[in-house]
């Protein structure tokens, strides 16, 4: 990367720092890799995992348009800056590096569309030394590690079944390219600025070079016919000019050893089960007082994160827009008081205002989850989308009815009505248009099974039981859109089993949520877009899962 950087190709932001084992830098944007663990993880994998990707029509459809979408944005801001001079007709290129995109490939190109990934390098590497490597950096066994390699170059390879452009990629020998990375670039050079593309001149000045240490003969845990088919599928590799070149017989053996193996398959499964108990007694000490590791992004890296691209909220139809929105929850004196006006900020420092300012673009079918502290607004902002509250100033413009409010586990009706009178108000509300009272009833009465029950006032209920009701009749119903908090799926486990695929199939036809949530598992579920709120301020708006990243990192 740093080569290409060298002959005028552009690198996208946030590159990850230096390491102490990488002095250079890694030269992959933090950025991408979140979205690309958000690709894996949406798809039933994680960047270590060496088991095939699920990629089938029954992922959840709406989380696979919301990563799509958020993919399309990410590089279009990227290339904002890329634009050609006037007067230029060469393009330019912006260089993209992530081993994940081995696997995530497939994906990212359809969710970026044919003008996009016109050209790409593959770089081959010994697995032996990938191995080692992998090891000292992440404590991985050897046997995972090997089954690793197999599986991101098994992935790559295979792109060219769907993607015919990715078989004419050319092939790069790492150990060569650490040699001498001009001259083992130069082909790819010569190929990259015949297309159209803008490059600079060779510099006069050579990048350092390094020798790379000789890869074990043995690895440890490893039997050794795996390993002799590893280095039989490195040596296809090095051989073939691209990779439409590389021979379908390697590849059915590597298939066959990862997909095809009980006896890999256990050793893999039992690694797993090793590494999940260490982790569980590290998670023991932390929590009892242990002190925690500084986060990966650095105050810099958080101020330019933070910082919004308006331009990637205006490509796309809103379902709901906020203009300098804000929300005065004082009482109406206090909002009058000319010792409140000459004092914006309370005797403790914080704004008095639940939303200060708030411009935000949401657009029709998006997934959003709200992270921020107690007291940020999140519920405030929930209860302004769902029609509850109107700003005090600013504006509120919506293609639709507001969303629907899920805020809160109450069922809003008096105590003393009984469940079937709470779920007949609810029918002639809501349904009684497109279905009748009895089939209405029916479906309620199976779905919450508490029977005879339902026959009695609810102030003799558990808590338990107007969950399991008041989930019922919000779900029960056809909305546009949702303004959720995690209390709804909140209740004993009984509920929240039989309750997901019914929350799943709702949210799905809702299309429209914004769930504000501290659980990462449900907002990884759900969400493919990230808001923060802090003081009623919007401090970040992109993918999810940098948001993710992000708000740990202040909680650090």
């Amino acid at each position: 990367m740093r080569a290409l950087e060298r002959h005028g190709v552009q690198l996208p932001p946030n590159l990850l720092p230096p390491a102490a084992d990488n002095p250079d830098g890694f030269q992959e944007s933090a950025d991408l890799v979140a979205l690309n663990e958000a690709w894996l993880a949406a798809n039933g994998c994680q960047w270590d995992g060496s088991w095939p990707l699920a990629i089938t029509e029954a992922n959840d459809a709406g989380l696979q348009a919301g990563l799509a979408r958020e993919t399309r944005r990410l590089l279009e801001s990227w290339c904002t800056a890329a634009t050609p001079s006037p007067g230029d007709t060469a393009r330019p290129a912006l260089a993209l590096k992530d081993p994940r995109l081995c696997r995530t490939l497939p994906l990212v190109s359809a969710a970026l569309g044919s003008h996009w990934l016109h050209h790409g390098l593959a770089i081959v590497r010994d697995p032996a030394a990938v191995v080692a490597s992998i090891g000292y950096r992440d404590d991985m066994p050897p046997l995972k590690a090997l089954a690793l390699w197999l599986r991101y170059n098994l992935d790559l390879v295979q792109c060219r079944q769907h993607h015919p452009r990715v078989g004419h990629w050319p092939l790069l020998n790492f150990e060569r390219l650490i040699a001498d990375p001009d001259a083992e670039l130069q082909p790819a050079l010569a190929v990259l600025q015949a297309s159209g593309l803008r490059l600079a001149a060779t510099p006069d000045r050579p990048l350092v070079c390094c020798r790379l240490p000789q890869p074990p003969a043995e690895l440890e845990g490893v039997p050794q016919a795996w390993l002799d088919l590893a280095r039989r599928f490195h040596a296809a590799l090095g051989a073939a000019a691209c990779l439409a070149a590389v021979p379908d017989a390697v590849l059915a053996e590597v298939s066959d050893l990862l997909d095809h193996t009980p006896a890999l398959s256990q050793q893999l499964l039992a690694l797993e089960a090793r590494r999940r108990e260490q982790l569980g007694r590290l998670l023991a000490e932390e929590r009892r007082g242990s002190e925690t590791t500084n986060g990966l992004l650095g105050a810099d890296d958080l101020h330019q994160l933070e910082q919004r691209h308006p331009s990637m909220q205006a490509t796309e139809p809103a379902y709901v827009r906020l203009d300098q929105v804000c929300i005065d929850l004082r009482g109406r004196n206090d909002r009058r008081s000319l010792k409140q006006l000459l004092q914006p900020q309370g005797p403790s420092g914080l704004r008095p205002l639940a939303l200060d300012h708030l411009d935000l673009v949401i657009g029709h079918g998006e997934r959003i989850g709200l992270l921020g502290h107690n007291g940020s607004g999140k519920t405030t902002l929930l209860r302004l989308l769902g029609g509850i509250y109107s700003p005090t100033a600013g504006r509120i413009r919506r293609d639709g009815p507001p969303l629907a409010p899920v805020i809160e586990q109450s069922l809003g009706f008096s105590q003393e009505l009984t469940g079937l009178q709470l779920a007949r108000f609810s029918h002639r509300l809501y349904r009684a248009a497109s279905q009748s009272w009895d089939d209405y009833r029916a479906a309620i009465e199976a779905f919450t099974e508490l029977g005879d029950a339902l026959a009695t006032p609810i102030k003799t209920w558990s808590l338990g039981m107007r969950t399991r009701l008041s989930f019922a009749l919000i779900t029960f119903r056809d909305v546009q859109g949702l303004a959720l908090d995690e209390g709804l799926v909140a209740g004993d486990q009984w509920f929240q089993r039989k309750a997901r695929s019914h929350l799943d199939r709702f949210i799905e036809a809702a299309g429209t949520l914004v769930l504000a949530s501290h659980s990462e598992d449900l907002l990884r579920r759900y969400c493919t877009r990230g808001l923060i709120l802090e003081r009623g301020r919007l401090v970040y708006d992109g993918s999810l899962f940098r948001a993710l990243q992000l708000y740990k990192g202040q909680l650090n």
